[in-house]
């Protein structure tokens, strides 16, 4: 009896530990996921707010950038500052669920359109 009961107990034991191992790593895998998906659709609204920047400067070369509006689940922005007549700095800027993302470039501007020289992109979370 003494023995049944004993392997009864550690049976329960190494199952409930099975258990917490498979649910540790769902919640893993989970907030993984949860991670890759806000990194995609802030890049992709990152993206977004660079194009329409980039289009805009294409139709008129003083374009300066264009106030926050939404797209999608997140919103988008840009700035366009000069730093010489044929060179413009922008900065466009992309919030979705508490972070932001911020692509910076040096676009030259030239006559089949704005040419992007270099750029950096960077996400944190949103302070503002």
């Amino acid at each position: 009896r003494g023995s049944a009961l004993m392997l009864a107990l550690g049976t329960i034991i190494v199952t409930s530990m099975a258990v917490l191992l498979v649910a540790g790593m769902i919640q893993t895998r989970r907030m993984s996921f949860d991670l890759q998906k806000r990194n995609i659709m802030l890049s992709a609204l990152a993206d977004a707010a660079m194009a329409e920047t980039m289009a805009e400067i294409d139709k008129d070369k003083s374009f300066s950038g264009f106030r926050e509006h939404s797209l999608g689940p997140g919103s988008i922005s840009s700035r366009v500052s000069w730093t010489d007549p044929k060179l413009r700095r922008v900065v466009a800027t992309a919030r979705h669920q508490g972070w932001k993302a911020v692509i910076e470039a040096r676009v030259r501007l030239e006559d089949a359109g704005p040419v992007i020289l270099v750029w950096s992109f960077h996400q944190a979370p949103d302070d503002s």
